[in-house]
């Protein structure tokens, strides 16, 4: 059996062309930090750019540009741009849809908590 890669040491992603992102097993510092492709918390591993500051979560990091029907852009909703907030969303050919990754994320696990509750008979967790 193959053994499974870990992280890259070092990425660069097409929405930060100057920035270098460096794995780290923990964010640096005592301050709290955020995902700026989804604006979740930054808790355990992190990319993390020194020279501006920026932080991706190993899985938004990889994120696919393209969806079926769209392509990732930078934006921010109305709390995100009070909040000095920003996050990455997907929009549609027609430019008129947005889907913020942090929505998609977790639609993806929601749909993935109904397939193995469908699938195994699981009970679900209480409120969903």
């Amino acid at each position: 059996a193959a053994a499974a890669e870990g992280p890259s040491p070092s990425i660069s992603h097409p929405f930060y062309t100057k920035c270098s992102f460096q794995f780290m097993s923990r964010t640096p510092g005592a301050v709290a930090r955020y995902c700026n492709a989804c604006a979740k918390d930054v808790v355990g591993f992190v990319y993390h750019c020194n020279s501006c500051g920026f932080d991706l979560h190993p899985c938004c990091a990889k994120l696919s540009m393209v969806l079926d029907d769209g392509e990732m852009i930078r934006s921010q909703c109305v709390g995100e741009r009070e909040l000095g907030l920003g996050s990455w969303s997907y929009r549609s050919s027609c430019k008129k849809y947005n889907l913020h990754v942090a929505c998609v994320k977790e639609m993806l696990v929601d749909s993935w908590h109904q397939i193995y509750h469908c699938a195994w008979g699981a009970p679900t967790p209480a409120g969903n």
